[in-house]
């Protein structure tokens, strides 16, 4: 393993890494001894007090099993994962936050001596309001996303209500959008949250209680903490 972190100018920081290992023995869905890669690069790159790039490049090794008629071949597939963040507070009461990721993984056919590349791409807007009197925080995101595949699906941090942690996980087609309200008062703190994810291709998912709609799936929460 080796890692290494530099400034590069006054305002930009470079970091590296890169890691190789092999494993001597059979693993979950990887039938053959293998050896790996992981590669990655990170620059980050302040504008200005209120605004700053962040740029990160991942690569990766990945084996599994691909099933024939008598045994399984071991196809080796190439990750590869981009994402560019770009923050700005534009005002004091004003955040702005703008991501997009791609995901790539590129794979050769062992019959057809082809090579494939399935793509996955998510782009998103975030919007924050702070009011300090009285004490109300506005959130809101916008998410268009294309991941057809759920190899390249494509993972993000989301805001939430106080105690609350999500990364949501962006899969096939579609756009997801959601609005947090948080008012704080000497005494009480109410907190809603409403999220909606609308698919473009009309496919059911199922989940541990049943079917979602297959074009929509709505999420509404709500928090109330009484300081005693």
């Amino acid at each position: 393993y080796f890692g290494t972190k530099t400034s590069i100018t006054r305002n930009s920081i470079l970091e590296i890494f890169a890691d190789c290992y092999q494993i001597d023995w059979l693993k979950y869905l990887v039938e053959k001894p293998t050896q790996y890669l992981d590669f990655g690069i990170s620059v980050q790159i302040s504008l200005s007090r209120a605004a700053s790039i962040n740029i990160n490049y991942k690569y990766k090794t990945v084996y599994k099993n691909s099933k024939t008629t008598y045994i399984n071949e071991i196809e080796s597939i190439h990750s590869n994962k981009f994402k560019l963040s770009f923050k700005w507070k534009a005002e004091e009461y004003l955040n702005l936050k703008t991501e997009f990721y791609w995901n790539m993984n590129r794979s050769n056919d062992y019959y057809l001596g082809i090579e494939n590349r399935k793509n996955g791409y998510l782009l998103l807007q975030d919007l924050q309001i702070i009011i300090k009197k009285p004490q109300i925080n506005f959130i809101t995101r916008i998410a268009l996303f294309d991941c057809p595949n759920y190899d390249e699906r494509i993972y993000a941090y989301e805001n939430d209500l106080n105690y609350c942690f999500t990364i949501y996980n962006h899969y096939q087609k579609g756009v997801r959008y959601y609005f947090i309200l948080k008012y704080d008062l000497d005494w009480i703190v109410f907190q809603l949250k409403f999220a909606q994810t609308i698919y473009d291709n009309g496919v059911q998912y199922s989940y541990e209680e049943g079917i979602i709609d297959p074009e929509s799936k709505k999420e509404i929460k709500g928090q109330l903490i009484l300081k005693l």
